[in-house]
């Protein structure tokens, strides 16, 4: 009879005590965000070392707590700061390491995966850069627009080039800056491709969307290529 009370007495205990570990890690989680949040408002007063902690405690609180796709999106974002404090203090290894975590835990990380990219693209792993570069402009509204230009570049070297035109062209439109960078390669390009016709209809719809700067820009480069020859017909980048 003592010997079952015993045995009720231990069973009780056991029960409390795994009631009370499996609330304790349901908490958990939330001390990470606690954490996280308070990486966000250190900012750059608390200084890169102090706020790169924040951010890896509240790693360190949610993996050890119960999974809680919740708090996805924030943890993602603390990977995410965490890499570009990585990035900063010149540690490209770690920064991947957190650039990759932080795409694993939101896949709608837009900004981790354009920064995965240009690392990828900087190795010339061009196929790893395309992917995380498609992945990046999935979101059409707060994807970094140079993503067109690495991809522009990628295609190019691919020797894809009526893939690497459009995205020349869409950064250039985008962000004019680019345009006497990328306007002589298209150039090449279409030529190359013996679409000299193609070029022409460009410059008529940039001067009906008044574009009249890169109709202007495209322009001169145009009739400085008939007056010196320089862009010639080499497809080499």
């Amino acid at each position: 009879m003592r010997n079952n009370k015993s045995l009720v007495v231990l069973l009780c205990f056991l029960f409390i005590a795994t009631f009370w570990y499996l609330e304790k890690t349901k908490q958990i989680p939330r001390y990470g965000l606690v954490l996280y949040e308070m990486g966000l408002s250190c900012g750059d007063e608390c200084g890169m070392d102090k706020q790169l902690e924040y951010f890896q405690k509240a790693v360190k609180y949610y993996n050890s707590g119960a999974s809680d796709t919740r708090y996805d999106d924030k943890l993602s974002d603390a990977h995410y700061r965490s890499a570009l404090i990585y990035e900063k203090m010149g540690n490209h290894a770690r920064a991947v390491e957190s650039f990759i975590k932080a795409t694993e835990l939101n896949q709608e990380n837009v900004l981790a995966y354009y920064k995965l990219g240009v690392y990828y693209f900087q190795e010339e792993a061009y196929e790893y850069a395309l992917r995380c570069f498609h992945r990046a402009y999935k979101d059409r509204i707060n994807y970094p627009y140079d993503t067109h230009y690495y991809l522009a570049q990628i295609y190019d070297r691919k020797k894809e080039y009526k893939l690497a035109i459009r995205y020349y062209l869409t950064i250039a439109s985008l962000d004019h800056s680019y345009a006497s960078e990328v306007f002589p390669r298209v150039v090449v390009l279409y030529r190359s491709l013996d679409r000299e016709d193609a070029l022409i209809a460009y410059v008529r719809r940039l001067r009906v969307l008044n574009e009249s700067y890169l109709a202007d820009q495209m322009d001169q480069i145009l009739k400085a290529d008939k007056t010196s020859g320089s862009l010639g017909e080499n497809t080499g980048n």
